[in-house]
């Protein structure tokens, strides 16, 4: 095997790894259904942005803002059950916004990363 090859072959590995833990990252530590606030919600990657913006208004979730890929979707309410309301509408993934950005990075991959804005008092 030439070391072009090599290369590319170690590559292709380190990011399916990388895709596969990110994932079973996501789904094991989404929250519990009672959570509320601002979290991502993912739906099947086969999902149209329609669909998932219809899967969300079904939750009723108030939409933030969108993410690079079009059936992810930040959304918010306060209300409790948001992350349970959403996965009864579908999503697979719910989980709070930083924790999405590692898989989204959408700074690395020309889009916009969803992270949290800043609390004051929190002492961030």
């Amino acid at each position: 095997m030439s070391p072009a090859r090599l290369a590319l072959a170690l590559a292709a590995g380190l990011v399916g790894l990388w895709l596969l833990l990110a994932t079973a990252l996501l789904a094991s530590g989404g929250l519990p259904a009672a959570a509320s606030g601002r979290m991502i919600a993912v739906f099947v990657p086969s999902t149209s942005a329609d669909q998932a913006l219809l899967n969300i208004a079904a939750a009723d979730a108030q939409i933030v803002r969108g993410s690079w890929f079009p059936f992810a979707v930040l959304v918010h309410d306060d209300a409790p059950g948001l992350a349970g309301r959403l996965r009864d509408a579908g999503a697979v993934i719910v989980a709070r916004e930083m924790v999405a950005a590692f898989l989204l990075a959408g700074g690395c991959v020309g889009g916009h990363a969803v992270l949290p804005l800043p609390r004051f008092g929190s002492g961030m």
